[in-house]
């Protein structure tokens, strides 16, 4: 993943929507390139903060955000564009505005077991399931076959690792249910999202 840093010396304002926020931030060390160092990691960590409290609520953002190490922090940082930047012997100020990769992004939400920033509500009148790729092909079709069986229309809405989701009409989602147990498939959850159990999925 390239990393981009843009050192901009003008009022021009730039806009960024979705995973981008801007801050103004000031730090004082023992160098001014400590100060600066101090100061971008603090820029993005505010603006993680800012990112993830639409997934998980202000406090646990913070929380978040606070935890994650500077590598990871790194890793999932698209491009930095910094403005109105000023400097002294220890002192650094600046306007920052990161850009996260999505998909980094995601992928580091996926593996706390939260919901990616790019991974849509369910739709009125639809049920949310989930189930395992590890069922191959095989596990697939049998939830194809259970989907057309019951005029479910099971549509893939995100594969996260080994995790794919997916929606199916609410109003069939009883006789989804009943479909896949009578192809021996253990399902639970029929009163809330349905969760496919024993391996059945998507082989990608």
């Amino acid at each position: 993943m390239n990393k981009k840093i843009f050192i901009l010396y003008s009022l021009f304002f730039i806009l960024y929507a979705g995973t981008a926020f801007s801050v103004v931030v000031e730090k004082t060390a023992e160098t001014a390139a400590i100060a600066k160092n101090l100061a971008l990691q603090e820029a993005r960590r505010i603006e993680l903060a800012a990112v993830l409290a639409r997934q998980v609520g202000a406090s646990d953002a913070r929380r978040l955000a606070t935890e994650i190490s500077a590598s990871d922090l790194a890793n999932l940082v698209d491009s930095t564009v910094i403005e109105d930047e000023k400097s002294s012997g220890v002192a650094y100020s600046a306007n920052v505005t990161t850009e996260f990769d999505k998909a980094a992004l995601n992928e580091w939400l996926g593996n706390r077991g939260i919901q990616s920033a790019a991974e849509p509500a369910v739709a009125a009148g639809r049920a949310q399931v989930m189930f395992s790729a590890a069922g191959g092909l095989n596990g697939w079709a049998a939830i194809m076959r259970a989907s057309r069986a019951a005029g479910a229309d099971l549509k893939i809405t995100g594969i996260r690792g080994g995790e794919v989701s997916a929606t199916v009409r609410d109003s069939a989602r009883y006789a989804f249910v009943s479909e896949m147990r009578a192809a021996g498939v253990s399902v639970s959850g029929e009163y809330g999202a349905l969760t496919i159990n024993q391996g059945v999925g998507y082989e990608y």
